[in-house]
């Protein structure tokens, strides 16, 4: 029992500096569909979630129109953004990973985050998808920042258009919760180095 527990406290010791080191990774897959693991934070149906902001010159549909299209099986509101528009999430916290829901990929479709830039088929990542405008594809696409923390995430468009919704986050804990789980492997280590002592003692 005692090597399970001091197994269990090196493991997340470990857990905790792989996930505070720094990785320039960016790692891009896709799916179809709209579903994500992660928090939605900005549905464009209300306003964003605590703690996140929306900033640039952007456009918002209720549904398709003649410079947009809803992505598919997407019966709310969703961003079209036009030539030369752009839109920021910005989270104060930060994040490690995100997602959104995306419709008709096209070349012109931009998105930015820890010092790269995506377009097109890139963006999506994996399965390839082409990038031909096809109004029928929806994937929800995921970028995982390889233990980057992130504020910051810029969608953007050089023709007509580029749509999305549902943009989720894994966020960071806040320092506080860092503290509460840095003292808690305190005392579990201390715990174990008493049970050690009582043990060696009987």
């Amino acid at each position: 029992m005692r090597n399970h527990l001091q197994a269990a406290a090196v493991a997340a010791l470990a857990t905790f500096a792989i996930a505070g080191s720094a990785n320039a990774t960016v790692t891009v897959t896709n799916a179809i569909g709209n579903s994500t693991p992660y928090t939605v934070v900005a549905s464009f149906d209300s306003a964003p979630a605590a703690g996140y902001s929306l900033s640039g010159s952007y456009s918002v549909f209720a549904s398709s129109q003649g410079n947009a299209a809803q992505p598919p099986a997407d019966p709310t509101t969703f961003v079209g953004l036009q030539t030369g528009q752009s839109l920021t999430l910005h989270s104060t916290a930060g994040f490690n990973a995100f997602s959104f829901y995306m419709g008709s990929p096209d070349d012109y479709n931009y998105v930015t985050v820890d010092g790269v830039t995506l377009n097109g088929s890139a963006l999506m990542g994996l399965p390839h998808v082409s990038s031909n405008g096809d109004q029928s594809v929806g994937r929800t696409v995921f970028y995982n920042l390889g233990g980057d923390v992130v504020h910051d995430v810029t969608f953007s468009s050089g023709g007509v258009a580029f749509e999305f919704d549902n943009i989720a986050v894994a966020a960071v804990p806040e320092p506080a919760t860092w503290a509460l789980m840095i003292g808690g492997f305190g005392l579990a280590g201390a715990t174990l180095r008493r049970r050690r002592v009582a043990l060696a003692a009987a």
